[in-house]
């Protein structure tokens, strides 16, 4: 908000908005907004504290849909998770009819951040798995060393009343590496847990690592390959559905001996209990390069 004067401008509050403000008009003392995403009502009568009193969404991104019934759909909204500016926004899930998709009649904001990693439904509730990256800086006297994690967080959503959706109970679990490009698929166990497993198995990407490759006289290069998002499976108690609990979280590759190996995603299949899957593994051997599937 500007104060606009004979000759000064003066600057009051500031009210947020997804996306850039398109128009706007004020009644009284109620500014009512509208940007590519959202309408908002705006209460301006303090004009250094603005306070937004409603929003519509009127647009919005879709990154995952899962059906709830045959009556609706739940559209989610990848959050975000900057660990490197300490910025955060939950994910988002809007809840509309499938005769009609562009009108939200519900909304729910889900954890802290993270961008959706699967999910799954299951009568009464909705299974919903998110990851957010993180690091932790250590100083030592020769520098800095970063050590990479990522957080897992499944969530349990009550869409009983698909109007009226709530987040029942959450339960995280958090491994060593950045592996939240990863997707998961989800199922139930015989014995009524809920089994998080990737898409795919195996890596492919793009980070510094070894082995060194001399280009004739170019001088050696590093080869790219990432140490990482080698899939990780999840187990979780479901049984209480406020209270759900991680029991079991592992890599299906061990990362312990990896440098210098590049990994190609292969498929996953899941039978009954007994998960199978596979991946093409290319390193060095001596003077050559070998791939192993």
């Amino acid at each position: 908000l500007i104060d606009v004067g004979t000759d000064s401008l003066t600057r009051r509050g500031v009210v947020g908005s997804e996306f850039n403000g398109r128009r706007s008009q004020l009644f009284d003392a109620s500014l009512v907004a509208i940007s590519g995403r959202e309408l908002q009502v705006i209460d301006v009568g303090d004009r250094d504290q603005p306070e937004v009193t409603s929003r519509l969404s009127v647009a919005w991104p879709v990154d995952t849909v899962a059906s709830i019934g045959n009556e609706y759909l739940a559209q989610f909204e990848n959050g975000y998770w900057g660990w490197w500016d300490g910025q955060s926004r939950p994910t988002t899930m809007r809840i509309t009819s499938t005769k009609d998709v562009d009108t939200v009649v519900a909304e729910l904001t889900v954890g802290t951040g993270g961008q959706v990693a699967g999910v799954i439904g299951g009568g009464e509730y909705l299974y919903l798995v998110t990851a957010r990256p993180n690091v932790r800086e250590e100083k030592i006297e020769s520098g800095t060393i970063w050590e990479y994690e990522t957080t897992y967080t499944t969530h349990v959503l009550d869409v009983t009343d698909p109007e009226a959706p709530a987040v029942l109970g959450s339960a995280e679990s958090t491994i060593e590496g950045f592996m939240y490009w990863s997707q998961f698929r989800g199922d139930f166990l015989a014995g009524g847990e809920l089994l998080w497993y990737p898409s795919n198995a195996g890596s492919n990407g793009l980070i510094w690592g070894y082995p060194e490759i001399d280009f004739g006289g170019r001088g050696d290069i590093w080869w790219p390959y990432y140490p990482s998002g080698d899939g990780t499976i999840i187990i979780t108690r479901i049984d209480d559905p406020a209270a759900p609990e991680v029991i079991a979280t592992m890599p299906l590759i061990d990362n312990e001996e990896n440098t210098g190996i590049y990994r190609e995603s292969g498929p996953v299949f899941l039978e009954s209990d007994t998960l199978t899957f596979g991946y093409l593994e290319g390193n060095w051997q001596e003077d050559r390069y070998q791939n192993i599937h």
